[in-house]
């Protein structure tokens, strides 16, 4: 009962797993954020990076359902209409624009309630952006001096959300401009 329980949740996952990254193109991305997080994370405060590893080791069927569904996906990635529609990446300067903005103009402010630029707390448009990186900022830095593990969400968080935005820095800057897409709440995170 135990091994059938087992290959039910196996495959569950290749069901699931298949059925999440089959509708947006960063779904590429996806199973590296995973692995991160197990290795970066973990489930407690005390695991040290061989326990963590070791936990990752130990979930070794989960990741060979993992890297087949993520094999295909690139296959189709690779040979699907999604790279040419995207044309040539735009200059590293506008990708850096993007990168520098997208948190404090696109993420943060959403944070607070807030969508930069069309709805704004009182005061100069600015005073939005400020107040929201001074808020997510305060609640990471706060938050990582209690606790280990949320420090360590932190990183694999802003490691991620780094990497997220550059593949749509890659894929959306040669079509739309930087304002259009820091500002559109589909595009972040």
């Amino acid at each position: 009962a135990r091994v059938y329980r087992q290959w039910r949740y196996l495959l569950s996952l290749a069901v699931m797993y298949t059925v999440s990254v089959a509708f947006f193109e960063k779904s590429i991305a996806t199973s590296a954020y995973l692995g991160l997080f197990v290795l970066l994370v973990g489930t407690s405060e005390r695991d040290r990076l061989r326990d963590r590893i070791r936990q990752a080791v130990d979930l070794w069927p989960a990741w060979a359902i993992i890297a087949v569904v993520t094999l295909a996906d690139l296959a189709v990635y690779f040979k699907g209409p999604y790279l040419d529609e995207a044309g040539d990446p735009a200059g590293l300067g506008v990708q850096a624009e993007y990168l520098a903005r997208s948190l404090p103009e696109g993420a943060f402010p959403t944070l607070i309630g807030s969508v930069y630029p069309v709805s704004t707390i009182p005061g100069p448009d600015l005073l939005t952006v400020v107040v929201a990186t001074t808020v997510c900022l305060g609640v990471v830095g706060w938050t990582s001096l209690r606790s280990r593990l949320a420090l360590r969400v932190w990183v694999w968080y802003f490691v991620v959300i780094f990497f997220s935005q550059a593949l749509v820095a890659r894929g959306r800057l040669s079509l739309i401009d930087v304002d259009t897409v820091v500002h559109n709440l589909r595009y972040q995170g």
